[in-house]
């Protein structure tokens, strides 16, 4: 991708944005309209992590701000950067499509860069970015413990990562307690009601293709097996968990039921929001949640996601173990319940719900 480009204006507006990664509150959006070219200047989503959105969300963020010429530029096909709201010379990572027609081409720049380049106004800029788009193979790993019935409550969290650090919090932590919480009931769940399917999927940063492709290919009656996914996708880095129910119908008491007897509970997130495997359960109608941690805590280390310092020491054990503690008694309790955890959803209430 060769670009070459004027800075001829700037915008800035204070409204609400429903971006796919925020959960409704009012956050600043800077834009900087370089010719053929957006710099984004985003601040940290609402549980942290890094500003890096698929060009989609970038033009989903910019529309719901009734940032019209802005909407109208990305829509338009115009090539945007993405710089990162920390600094510390840290470029930002993140899925900017498949290299498709129609496809916005993209880059995610450091917070230096981004400033750098939002201040040149009047001047032109020459930026060259080269990528590849090549054919891999990826496998999803998957295996099952039965229980005394056919359904089946799927544990899932995703394997990959972007390679600029360790991919410790998105989603090294998420993999941990998933591997935890199935060797720590894989001898109570053959006595329970259903069993569990743990689902460790490949290919999640790009577009969720490892549980897309999974799912599709399922026969219907064994979709129809599937009772619950429970999705633990970065679960260390901040205090506290918090559970992305998407509004799906009786999800929130379920979660209730299954924490309280333990003195245990978890903050609640309603608005449906399609950045993890979750999504793909929920748009087959199979009831599910994904359990994050940072909510509300800008300034936790869930800010460092999708850069260089997504690193081991940004994860403490004890918020693993929280983590793990809450996955486990979700799944033992979908498991032990006589009738489905949460009542399925029907085609029309999938498709609102993930629209």
């Amino acid at each position: 991708m060769k670009l070459d480009t004027v800075l001829t204006s700037s915008l800035s507006t204070a409204a609400p944005f429903g971006a796919p990664h925020v959960k409704g509150r009012a956050f600043r959006l800077r834009a900087h309209l370089i010719a053929r070219v957006i710099v984004v200047l985003l601040p940290p989503r609402a549980f942290g992590g890094a500003a890096a959105w698929i060009a989609y969300g970038g033009f989903r963020a910019a529309a719901d701000a009734r940032l019209v010429d802005t909407a109208r530029a990305l829509a338009g096909g115009l090539d945007t950067l993405f710089a990162c709201h920390e600094p510390g010379l840290l470029p930002v990572t993140g899925s900017a499509g498949n290299g498709g027609p129609g496809n916005i081409p993209c880059a995610g720049v450091s917070y230096e860069a981004g400033a750098a380049l939002a201040a040149q106004t009047g001047r032109r800029i020459r930026l060259f970015v080269e990528g590849i788009f090549e054919d891999r193979h990826a496998e999803n790993l998957l295996t099952t413990v039965a229980g005394q019935g056919e359904e089946l409550l799927v544990l899932s969290a995703h394997i990959d990562g972007h390679d600029l650090a360790y991919s410790a919090i998105d989603n090294a932590s998420g993999l941990a307690c998933a591997l935890t919480v199935i060797e720590a009931i894989r001898d109570i769940v053959p006595g329970l009601t259903r069993g569990v399917q743990v689902g460790l999927f490949n290919i999640e940063e790009w577009a969720l293709l490892g549980s897309a492709v999974h799912l599709a290919q399922m026969a219907p009656a064994e979709r129809a097996k599937r009772v619950l996914n429970v999705n633990l996708d970065s679960l260390a880095g901040a205090e506290g968990i918090t559970a992305l129910t998407s509004g799906v119908p009786g999800m929130v008491e379920f979660l209730h039921t299954a924490l309280a007897p333990a003195g245990m509970s978890v903050g609640i997130s309603a608005p449906f929001m399609g950045n993890s495997d979750h999504a793909n359960y929920l748009r087959h109608g199979i009831p599910a949640l994904r359990l994050c941690t940072g909510f509300d805590r800008p300034q936790s280390n869930m800010r460092f996601l999708l850069t260089p310092a997504d690193t081991p020491d940004k994860v403490h054990p004890h918020q693993l173990k929280l983590a793990a503690s809450i996955a486990a008694l979700l799944v033992l309790a979908g498991c032990a319940s006589p009738a489905a955890p949460v009542p399925r959803l029907d085609e029309a209430s999938a498709q609102r719900i993930t629209a």
